[in-house]
Protein backbone atom coordinates (compact mmCIF):
# COMPACT_ATOMS: atom_id res chain seq x y z
CA UNK A 1 0.00 0.00 0.00
CA UNK A 2 1.49 3.31 -1.04
CA UNK A 3 2.12 6.01 1.54
CA UNK A 4 2.73 8.64 -1.09
CA UNK A 5 0.70 11.82 -0.75
CA UNK A 6 1.71 13.52 -3.97
CA UNK A 7 -1.19 12.14 -5.99
CA UNK A 8 -3.87 12.70 -3.38
CA UNK A 9 -6.11 15.63 -4.37
CA UNK A 10 -7.05 18.15 -1.70
CA UNK A 11 -10.77 18.04 -2.49
CA UNK A 12 -12.46 15.47 -0.28
CA UNK A 13 -15.76 13.61 -0.52
CA UNK A 14 -17.59 14.51 2.65
CA UNK A 15 -18.53 15.20 5.26
CA UNK A 16 -21.36 12.79 4.56
CA UNK A 17 -24.84 13.86 5.57
CA UNK A 18 -28.11 11.98 5.39
CA UNK A 19 -28.75 8.26 5.41
CA UNK A 20 -26.07 5.66 4.79
CA UNK A 21 -26.79 3.46 1.79
CA UNK A 22 -25.92 -0.12 0.92
CA UNK A 23 -25.99 -2.33 -2.16
CA UNK A 24 -28.77 -4.92 -2.05
CA UNK A 25 -26.73 -8.03 -2.88
CA UNK A 26 -24.13 -7.21 -0.23
CA UNK A 27 -26.97 -6.91 2.28
CA UNK A 28 -28.63 -10.16 1.19
CA UNK A 29 -25.62 -12.50 1.35
CA UNK A 30 -22.72 -13.18 3.77
CA UNK A 31 -19.74 -11.45 2.20
CA UNK A 32 -18.26 -10.56 5.61
CA UNK A 33 -17.22 -12.60 8.63
CA UNK A 34 -19.23 -12.24 11.86
CA UNK A 35 -16.15 -12.55 14.07
CA UNK A 36 -14.76 -9.18 15.19
CA UNK A 37 -11.18 -10.47 15.24
CA UNK A 38 -10.62 -11.18 11.54
CA UNK A 39 -9.37 -14.73 12.09
CA UNK A 40 -10.84 -16.67 9.18
CA UNK A 41 -8.87 -17.10 5.97
CA UNK A 42 -11.87 -17.91 3.77
CA UNK A 43 -15.67 -17.57 3.50
CA UNK A 44 -17.74 -19.84 1.30
CA UNK A 45 -21.49 -19.63 0.73
CA UNK A 46 -23.74 -21.48 -1.69
CA UNK A 47 -27.52 -21.54 -2.02
CA UNK A 48 -28.53 -24.15 -4.62
CA UNK A 49 -32.13 -22.95 -4.61
CA UNK A 50 -31.15 -19.37 -5.47
CA UNK A 51 -28.20 -20.46 -7.58
CA UNK A 52 -25.88 -18.08 -5.69
CA UNK A 53 -22.23 -18.80 -4.93
CA UNK A 54 -19.83 -16.61 -2.98
CA UNK A 55 -16.21 -17.13 -1.94
CA UNK A 56 -14.00 -14.68 -0.08
CA UNK A 57 -10.34 -15.37 0.61
CA UNK A 58 -7.85 -13.42 2.67
CA UNK A 59 -4.33 -12.50 1.71
CA UNK A 60 -1.57 -14.42 3.46
CA UNK A 61 -1.21 -13.38 7.06
CA UNK A 62 -4.55 -11.60 7.39
CA UNK A 63 -8.17 -12.53 7.93
CA UNK A 64 -11.13 -11.89 5.65
CA UNK A 65 -12.97 -8.59 6.17
CA UNK A 66 -15.36 -8.58 9.12
CA UNK A 67 -18.90 -7.31 9.53
CA UNK A 68 -17.40 -4.15 11.06
CA UNK A 69 -15.09 -3.68 8.05
CA UNK A 70 -18.28 -3.60 5.99
CA UNK A 71 -18.94 -0.14 7.47
CA UNK A 72 -16.27 1.31 5.17
CA UNK A 73 -17.88 -0.35 2.14
CA UNK A 74 -21.17 1.28 3.15
CA UNK A 75 -19.43 4.64 3.51
CA UNK A 76 -17.93 4.64 0.02
CA UNK A 77 -21.15 3.22 -1.47
CA UNK A 78 -22.99 6.21 0.01
CA UNK A 79 -20.47 8.62 -1.53
CA UNK A 80 -20.99 7.06 -4.96
CA UNK A 81 -24.78 7.04 -4.58
CA UNK A 82 -24.75 10.72 -3.62
CA UNK A 83 -22.60 11.58 -6.63
CA UNK A 84 -25.05 9.67 -8.82
CA UNK A 85 -28.07 11.45 -7.32
CA UNK A 86 -26.36 14.83 -7.79
CA UNK A 87 -25.40 14.11 -11.42
CA UNK A 88 -21.68 14.29 -10.63
CA UNK A 89 -20.57 11.14 -12.47
CA UNK A 90 -18.73 11.75 -15.74
CA UNK A 91 -18.49 8.19 -17.08
CA UNK A 92 -14.75 7.67 -16.53
CA UNK A 93 -12.69 5.57 -14.13
CA UNK A 94 -12.28 8.67 -11.98
CA UNK A 95 -15.87 8.09 -10.85
CA UNK A 96 -14.58 5.11 -8.86
CA UNK A 97 -12.02 7.18 -6.92
CA UNK A 98 -13.16 8.27 -3.46
CA UNK A 99 -11.21 10.74 -1.28
CA UNK A 100 -12.25 11.08 2.35
CA UNK A 101 -11.03 11.88 5.82
CA UNK A 102 -10.74 9.02 8.30
CA UNK A 103 -12.30 11.27 10.93
CA UNK A 104 -15.47 11.62 8.84
CA UNK A 105 -15.76 7.86 8.41
CA UNK A 106 -15.32 7.30 12.15
CA UNK A 107 -17.98 9.92 12.83
CA UNK A 108 -20.50 8.38 10.44
CA UNK A 109 -19.87 4.86 11.78
CA UNK A 110 -20.27 6.06 15.37
CA UNK A 111 -16.73 5.11 16.37
CA UNK A 112 -14.21 6.69 18.69
CA UNK A 113 -11.64 9.02 17.15
CA UNK A 114 -8.79 8.09 19.49
CA UNK A 115 -5.37 6.93 18.24
CA UNK A 116 -6.30 3.26 18.50
CA UNK A 117 -9.29 3.76 16.18
CA UNK A 118 -6.95 5.09 13.49
CA UNK A 119 -4.76 2.00 13.89
CA UNK A 120 -7.81 -0.24 13.54
CA UNK A 121 -8.83 1.70 10.45
CA UNK A 122 -5.48 0.94 8.83
CA UNK A 123 -5.93 -2.81 9.51
CA UNK A 124 -9.48 -2.65 8.14
CA UNK A 125 -8.34 -0.91 4.98
CA UNK A 126 -5.61 -3.52 4.50
CA UNK A 127 -8.17 -6.36 4.70
CA UNK A 128 -10.60 -4.71 2.29
CA UNK A 129 -7.79 -3.99 -0.17
CA UNK A 130 -6.01 -7.34 -0.03
CA UNK A 131 -8.89 -9.83 0.28
CA UNK A 132 -10.46 -11.10 -2.93
CA UNK A 133 -14.03 -12.12 -3.76
CA UNK A 134 -15.58 -14.43 -6.32
CA UNK A 135 -19.32 -14.65 -6.97
CA UNK A 136 -21.74 -15.59 -9.72
CA UNK A 137 -24.07 -12.74 -8.74
CA UNK A 138 -24.45 -10.68 -11.87
CA UNK A 139 -24.97 -6.95 -12.34
CA UNK A 140 -27.67 -5.75 -14.72
CA UNK A 141 -26.53 -2.99 -17.10
CA UNK A 142 -28.95 -1.71 -19.76
CA UNK A 143 -31.03 -4.93 -19.65
CA UNK A 144 -27.91 -7.09 -19.97
CA UNK A 145 -26.46 -9.17 -17.15
CA UNK A 146 -22.73 -8.91 -16.59
CA UNK A 147 -20.92 -11.31 -14.30
CA UNK A 148 -17.43 -11.42 -12.88
CA UNK A 149 -14.35 -12.95 -14.42
CA UNK A 150 -12.20 -14.52 -11.71
CA UNK A 151 -11.56 -12.78 -8.39
CA UNK A 152 -12.03 -9.10 -7.57
CA UNK A 153 -11.37 -6.72 -4.66
CA UNK A 154 -13.60 -4.32 -2.80
CA UNK A 155 -10.94 -1.64 -3.31
CA UNK A 156 -8.23 -1.95 -5.96
CA UNK A 157 -4.80 -2.26 -4.43
CA UNK A 158 -3.11 0.01 -6.94
CA UNK A 159 -5.76 2.68 -6.38
CA UNK A 160 -5.27 3.15 -2.65
CA UNK A 161 -3.27 5.99 -1.13
CA UNK A 162 -2.87 7.38 2.37
CA UNK A 163 -2.06 10.87 3.62
CA UNK A 164 -0.58 11.10 7.12
CA UNK A 165 -0.31 13.93 9.61
CA UNK A 166 2.10 14.15 12.54
CA UNK A 167 0.83 14.86 16.04
CA UNK A 168 3.02 14.70 19.13
CA UNK A 169 5.79 13.05 17.15
CA UNK A 170 3.50 10.24 15.94
CA UNK A 171 1.99 9.75 12.49
CA UNK A 172 -1.76 9.32 12.14
CA UNK A 173 -3.76 8.66 8.98
CA UNK A 174 -5.52 11.83 7.90
CA UNK A 175 -6.97 11.31 4.42
CA UNK A 176 -7.42 8.24 2.23
CA UNK A 177 -7.96 7.66 -1.48
CA UNK A 178 -9.57 4.39 -2.57
CA UNK A 179 -10.53 3.15 -6.01
CA UNK A 180 -13.72 1.13 -5.71
CA UNK A 181 -13.71 -2.22 -7.54
CA UNK A 182 -15.72 -2.40 -10.75
CA UNK A 183 -18.18 -5.06 -9.54
CA UNK A 184 -19.21 -2.97 -6.53
CA UNK A 185 -19.26 0.27 -8.54
CA UNK A 186 -21.44 -1.21 -11.29
CA UNK A 187 -23.78 -2.76 -8.73
CA UNK A 188 -24.35 0.70 -7.24
CA UNK A 189 -24.41 2.88 -10.36
CA UNK A 190 -25.70 0.55 -13.08
CA UNK A 191 -27.91 -1.92 -11.23
CA UNK A 192 -29.09 0.75 -8.79
CA UNK A 193 -30.22 -1.70 -6.12
CA UNK A 194 -29.53 0.72 -3.28
CA UNK A 195 -31.27 0.72 0.10
CA UNK A 196 -30.92 3.19 2.95
CA UNK A 197 -29.79 2.12 6.42
CA UNK A 198 -31.15 3.19 9.78
CA UNK A 199 -28.53 5.15 11.74
CA UNK A 200 -28.96 2.72 14.65
CA UNK A 201 -27.48 -0.04 12.47
CA UNK A 202 -23.97 0.95 13.59
CA UNK A 203 -24.91 0.29 17.23
CA UNK A 204 -25.85 -3.35 16.55
CA UNK A 205 -23.83 -6.47 17.28
CA UNK A 206 -22.83 -8.79 14.37
CA UNK A 207 -25.86 -11.12 14.21
CA UNK A 208 -28.41 -8.30 14.65
CA UNK A 209 -26.64 -6.42 11.85
CA UNK A 210 -27.19 -9.33 9.50
CA UNK A 211 -30.78 -9.76 10.69
CA UNK A 212 -31.39 -6.09 9.88
CA UNK A 213 -29.73 -6.50 6.47
CA UNK A 214 -32.05 -9.36 5.55
CA UNK A 215 -35.16 -7.69 6.91
CA UNK A 216 -34.33 -4.49 5.01
CA UNK A 217 -33.87 -6.40 1.76
CA UNK A 218 -36.77 -8.83 1.94
CA UNK A 219 -39.50 -7.12 3.96
CA UNK A 220 -39.35 -3.64 2.49
CA UNK A 221 -42.96 -2.45 2.50
CA UNK A 222 -44.44 -5.94 2.55
CA UNK A 223 -46.39 -7.35 5.48
CA UNK A 224 -43.81 -10.01 6.28
CA UNK A 225 -40.99 -12.26 5.12
CA UNK A 226 -40.38 -15.73 6.48
CA UNK A 227 -37.47 -18.15 6.26
CA UNK A 228 -36.56 -21.50 7.79
CA UNK A 229 -33.98 -21.51 10.57
CA UNK A 230 -31.15 -23.42 8.80
CA UNK A 231 -31.39 -21.21 5.74
CA UNK A 232 -31.44 -18.07 7.87
CA UNK A 233 -28.29 -19.21 9.65
CA UNK A 234 -26.54 -19.71 6.31
CA UNK A 235 -27.68 -16.33 4.94
CA UNK A 236 -26.43 -14.59 8.06
CA UNK A 237 -23.06 -16.32 7.85
CA UNK A 238 -23.18 -18.01 11.24
CA UNK A 239 -21.15 -21.24 11.29
CA UNK A 240 -21.89 -22.49 14.80
CA UNK A 241 -24.25 -25.22 15.92
CA UNK A 242 -27.85 -24.68 14.85
CA UNK A 243 -29.07 -25.09 18.45
CA UNK A 244 -26.74 -22.30 19.59
CA UNK A 245 -27.95 -20.07 16.77
CA UNK A 246 -31.58 -20.68 17.79
CA UNK A 247 -30.74 -19.84 21.41
CA UNK A 248 -29.18 -16.56 20.28
CA UNK A 249 -32.27 -15.75 18.21
CA UNK A 250 -34.61 -16.46 21.12
CA UNK A 251 -32.65 -13.99 23.25
CA UNK A 252 -32.67 -11.38 20.50
CA UNK A 253 -36.39 -11.86 19.93
CA UNK A 254 -36.99 -10.83 23.53
CA UNK A 255 -34.58 -7.89 23.32
CA UNK A 256 -36.09 -6.59 20.04
CA UNK A 257 -32.91 -4.70 19.00
CA UNK A 258 -33.56 -4.16 15.27
CA UNK A 259 -34.49 -0.68 14.07
CA UNK A 260 -37.64 -0.59 11.90
CA UNK A 261 -38.18 -4.37 11.94
CA UNK A 262 -38.85 -7.21 14.37
CA UNK A 263 -38.94 -10.95 14.05
CA UNK A 264 -40.62 -13.81 15.86
CA UNK A 265 -39.81 -17.48 16.03
CA UNK A 266 -42.44 -20.05 15.14
CA UNK A 267 -41.44 -23.43 16.55
CA UNK A 268 -43.17 -26.22 14.67
CA UNK A 269 -42.15 -29.11 16.92
CA UNK A 270 -43.66 -32.60 17.00
CA UNK A 271 -46.63 -32.96 19.39
CA UNK A 272 -45.38 -34.16 22.76
CA UNK A 273 -41.70 -33.81 21.83
CA UNK A 274 -39.47 -33.10 24.82
CA UNK A 275 -36.24 -32.52 22.92
CA UNK A 276 -35.62 -30.89 19.56
CA UNK A 277 -34.42 -33.17 16.80
CA UNK A 278 -32.63 -31.90 13.68
CA UNK A 279 -35.92 -32.24 11.80
CA UNK A 280 -37.61 -30.10 14.45
CA UNK A 281 -34.94 -27.43 14.03
CA UNK A 282 -35.37 -27.52 10.26
CA UNK A 283 -39.09 -26.76 10.71
CA UNK A 284 -38.49 -23.66 12.84
CA UNK A 285 -39.72 -20.61 10.98
CA UNK A 286 -38.46 -17.06 11.55
CA UNK A 287 -40.94 -14.37 10.50
CA UNK A 288 -39.88 -10.75 9.92
CA UNK A 289 -42.29 -7.80 9.88
CA UNK A 290 -42.11 -4.03 9.95
CA UNK A 291 -42.56 -2.73 13.48
CA UNK A 292 -45.52 -0.53 12.63
CA UNK A 293 -47.22 -3.51 10.96
CA UNK A 294 -46.39 -6.11 13.58
CA UNK A 295 -48.66 -6.98 16.47
CA UNK A 296 -48.10 -9.43 19.29
CA UNK A 297 -50.94 -11.83 20.10
CA UNK A 298 -52.69 -11.68 23.45
CA UNK A 299 -51.12 -13.82 26.15
CA UNK A 300 -47.69 -13.70 24.57
CA UNK A 301 -48.18 -17.00 22.73
CA UNK A 302 -46.49 -17.59 19.41
CA UNK A 303 -49.08 -18.10 16.69
CA UNK A 304 -48.03 -20.08 13.64
CA UNK A 305 -48.15 -18.25 10.34
CA UNK A 306 -49.37 -20.47 7.51
CA UNK A 307 -47.13 -21.07 4.54
CA UNK A 308 -48.07 -19.19 1.40
CA UNK A 309 -50.38 -20.91 -1.03
CA UNK A 310 -48.47 -22.24 -4.04
CA UNK A 311 -50.94 -21.84 -6.88
CA UNK A 312 -48.72 -23.09 -9.69
CA UNK A 313 -46.55 -25.83 -8.17
CA UNK A 314 -45.25 -27.11 -11.52
CA UNK A 315 -44.03 -23.68 -12.59
CA UNK A 316 -42.62 -22.95 -9.12
CA UNK A 317 -40.63 -26.21 -9.22
CA UNK A 318 -39.20 -25.27 -12.62
CA UNK A 319 -38.25 -21.78 -11.45
CA UNK A 320 -36.52 -23.18 -8.37
CA UNK A 321 -34.54 -25.62 -10.49
CA UNK A 322 -33.28 -22.78 -12.69
CA UNK A 323 -31.61 -20.97 -9.81
CA UNK A 324 -31.44 -17.21 -9.30
CA UNK A 325 -29.59 -16.40 -12.53
CA UNK A 326 -32.00 -18.56 -14.52
CA UNK A 327 -35.01 -16.81 -12.98
CA UNK A 328 -33.58 -13.46 -14.09
CA UNK A 329 -34.41 -14.43 -17.69
CA UNK A 330 -38.06 -14.93 -16.70
CA UNK A 331 -37.99 -11.62 -14.80
CA UNK A 332 -36.61 -9.83 -17.89
CA UNK A 333 -39.60 -11.10 -19.88
CA UNK A 334 -41.90 -9.57 -17.27
CA UNK A 335 -39.99 -6.32 -17.43
CA UNK A 336 -40.22 -6.13 -21.23
CA UNK A 337 -43.94 -6.91 -21.10
CA UNK A 338 -44.53 -4.11 -18.60
CA UNK A 339 -42.63 -1.67 -20.83
CA UNK A 340 -44.71 -2.67 -23.86
CA UNK A 341 -47.94 -2.07 -21.95
CA UNK A 342 -46.73 1.15 -20.31
CA UNK A 343 -47.08 -0.39 -16.86
CA UNK A 344 -44.91 0.02 -13.76
CA UNK A 345 -41.88 -2.22 -14.06
CA UNK A 346 -41.75 -5.10 -11.56
CA UNK A 347 -39.25 -5.14 -8.71
CA UNK A 348 -36.22 -7.31 -9.39
CA UNK A 349 -36.68 -8.97 -6.00
CA UNK A 350 -39.24 -11.18 -7.77
CA UNK A 351 -36.30 -13.20 -9.06
CA UNK A 352 -35.56 -14.15 -5.44
CA UNK A 353 -39.04 -15.61 -4.92
CA UNK A 354 -40.15 -18.51 -7.19
CA UNK A 355 -43.70 -18.46 -5.77
CA UNK A 356 -44.35 -14.77 -6.45
CA UNK A 357 -42.52 -14.90 -9.79
CA UNK A 358 -44.68 -17.80 -10.95
CA UNK A 359 -47.86 -15.91 -10.05
CA UNK A 360 -46.66 -12.78 -11.88
CA UNK A 361 -45.72 -14.75 -15.03
CA UNK A 362 -49.13 -16.45 -15.20
CA UNK A 363 -50.95 -13.17 -14.51
CA UNK A 364 -49.03 -11.49 -17.36
CA UNK A 365 -49.89 -14.36 -19.73
CA UNK A 366 -46.23 -15.24 -20.23
CA UNK A 367 -46.52 -18.76 -18.77
CA UNK A 368 -49.32 -21.29 -18.56
CA UNK A 369 -50.68 -22.31 -15.16
CA UNK A 370 -49.24 -25.66 -14.16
Amino acid sequence: MSKSTSQLPLQLDGPLVGAIKGERNIMAYPFFDLDKRALKSRIEFEDPELGVKIAVRAADGSGVPTIYDKDLVLYVATVIAQRMDDGRLNGTDEDRVINFSVHDFLRVAGRSTDARSYERFKAMLDRLTSSTISTNIEVTIDDETIGTDGWFEWFERTGTGIRYRTSGGKKRISHVRVTVGKWLFNAIVKDRKILTYAKAYFDLEPIPRRLYDLARVHVGNQDRWQIRLPKLQARIGDRGRLTHFLSALIKLEAEDPLPEYRFRIVEQVRPGAKRRSQNDLARVLVVFTRKEAASKPDGGEVIDLPSREIRYPGLVTELRSRGFTGRLAFFDRLKRKAKELGQVEPNRSLADDPVELAAALVSAGLEAAR
